[in-house]
């Protein structure tokens, strides 16, 4: 009998559904942006755009260049930025003079989201920061950015008028400006005490709330006359919303990427925790499927396993939208539950040696927006488990077949496993087929798979090969140990047709090959064991016959038994 065919790769109909799904969600996203956002078609057509953003692309110049950047972004499959200057100005805007706009382009699946600021403001402000104190003040005054100055001692003597983060200015003035940050810039320096000009360097404030602000800073030293260091003058710009969008953005599509990419379903999954992680800014995620184990992708060390199993157990049990909080030692992390449609719930996991990368609202909107598509994700991990399952099973005895015994067998060689390769043939199978009819054969063949279960150790599990050929590793064992073993197995034989009714039953024979370390590929391996079943169907007898074979690089001998049943 022929093994079952190997799952087909491509699903054309899901690959269009899930395309179809990736372009609506797409959509969604940009329709209810606050700020400026297109998605644009591989074409170069607007598909959607948010409403501050409607007729900002009508001159062409500028959809010449937003085209353009669309189309490096989609070609290179990566964001890329660029500027332009439209002729017709933004509903939002004030109208007076050119308006510059910052515009980065995320690829996606055929599609390119430009998510647009408006820079011309902070362009101004950045201006005045390197010209006198009164003029960046007067700036300040009318710019929504939240502006600051420090002295030497890291204590903010002035801000603007409005505030900001939450906080108003008699919170601030006077108080360190380090209760600010909650974490430092890109380069891990305080902003705050800066003796170099600082441009749009990142940082994370802390709210008046206790929530986690994303923003940019620029800054410049204030130097005397004598050239001595005296404080920062700078603006600091909340950039969270926008850094929400895009990350959120770059999460969907990534998924989207690797349902459509990966190999395989366990790939697909670990694939996305590494995205996952990394848009997140948390130094390890898992992913725990509807069926199976947790899929890593994290550094070393990491949380205990019992832990992280245990926390992922529960998410999947409360499958709910709530989030569950761990810590172990210095790591800490959320875990979040996903339902996949109609078919149960997995969990995300993250987690990282500093709390607040993780523990973030920031962090936890962005695993929300892209739960949809990690259900998705789950699914199609589960769909691909399934049909993998199906295509490694023999659909007569249940056991794996042959595709799926020879790449297990060739995992354990590469692994460095020790043990005996069996390989047993039932002769006289087509007899009973014949004199009895095929479903009395198939009723045999599946007595057989069931002794095989009963009698081999746990881990050994039998595979048929092909009508009346099975096979199985004995891990750890040594030709003596594997005999006895074989013994056993032989001894449920005799009962097989009897507990079945049937009243012909057939003979079984048994080849055994030593696998050291080292050893050569699986089929030089099978081949040797065909040899011992040929050697036991000549001698007709129970007697183990050695048969010299060298299975090993350095040609060493080694013995391969061949023995036949009553």
């Amino acid at each position: 009998m022929q093994a079952n065919a190997a799952p087909d790769a491509s699903y054309p109909e899901a690959d269009a559904a899930l395309a179809e799904d990736a372009r609506l969600h797409t959509a969604q996203l940009i329709r209810g942006y606050d700020g400026l956002a297109w998605c644009l078609s591989a074409s170069g057509d607007i598909v959607a755009q948010s409403a501050g953003a409607a007729g900002l692309l009508e001159d062409e110049t500028s959809a010449a260049l937003m085209r353009a950047l669309a189309a490096d972004a989609l070609s290179l499959g990566e964001i890329k930025s660029g500027h332009f200057t439209p002729d017709v100005q933004p509903k939002h805007g004030s109208g007076q003079g050119p308006r510059r706009f910052e515009v980065l382009a995320i690829p996606g699946a055929g599609e390119v989201m430009l998510i647009a600021r408006d820079t011309s403001s902070e362009a101004n402000l950045i201006a005045m920061l390197k010209a006198s104190r009164a003029l960046f003040r007067d700036v300040a005054m009318c710019n929504p950015d939240f502006a600051f100055e420090v002295d030497a001692a890291g204590q903010l003597t002035w801000v603007s008028p409005h505030g900001g983060f939450g906080y108003r200015p008699e919170e601030l003035v006077g108080a360190p400006a380090a209760q600010l940050l909650k974490r430092g810039g890109e380069e891990g320096l305080d902003p705050f005490a800066s003796r170099t000009v600082l441009e749009r360097q990142g940082a994370r404030f802390a709210g008046a709330s206790g929530e986690t602000r994303t923003v940019e800073i620029s800054a410049v030293p204030v130097i005397n006359a004598v050239g001595t260091w005296k404080g920062v003058r700078g603006v600091a710009k909340d950039v969270t919303e926008t850094r929400r969008q895009i990350n959120q953005a770059l999460l969907h599509n990534d998924i989207v990427a690797a349902m459509q990419a990966a190999p395989d379903g366990e790939a697909m999954l670990s694939r996305i925790a590494t995205l996952s992680a990394q848009v997140c800014g948390a130094e390890a995620a898992w992913i725990k499927p509807l069926r199976g184990d947790l899929i890593a992708a994290c550094a070393q060390p990491h949380p205990p396993c019992d832990l992280l199993h245990d926390i992922a157990e529960r998410a999947v049990r409360d499958a709910s939208d709530q989030p569950l909080i761990f810590s172990s030692g210095t790591w800490s992390g959320l875990a979040l539950p996903v339902p996949a449609a109609q078919q149960g719930w997995g969990a995300i996991l993250i987690a990282s040696a500093c709390p607040s990368a993780v523990l973030d609202m920031d962090v936890l909107s962005t695993l929300r927006a892209a739960q949809g598509h990690l259900g998705l994700a789950l699914a199609q991990h589960d769909l691909l488990a399934k049909l993998q399952a199906q295509a490694d099973t023999d659909p007569v005895t249940g056991l794996a077949n042959e595709t799926a015994f020879k790449r297990d067998f060739a995992n354990r060689l590469r692994g460095g496993k020790t043990g005996v390769l069996a390989l047993m043939r039932c002769d006289y199978v087509k007899a009973i087929g014949d004199s009895l009819g095929q479903d009395a054969a198939d009723r045999f063949l599946r007595g057989v798979a069931v002794a095989l279960k009963e009698a081999l150790p746990v881990g050994g599990g039998a595979s048929r090969l092909r009508h009346d050929e099975f096979a199985f590793f004995l891990a750890g064992m040594d030709l003596a140990s594997a005999s006895q073993r074989i013994d056993a197995i032989m001894n449920r034989f005799s009962g097989i047709s009897r507990q079945l009714g049937l009243a012909l039953s057939a003979t079984p024979r048994v080849g055994l090959v030593p696998v050291e370390p080292g050893a050569c590929d699986a089929d030089t391996v099978l081949a040797r064991a065909s040899v011992a079943l040929h050697t036991a169907k000549q001698n007709g007898r129970t007697r183990p016959v050695p048969i010299r074979a060298s299975l090993a690089p350095a040609a060493q001998d080694t013995e391969v038994l061949a023995c036949s049943g009553p």
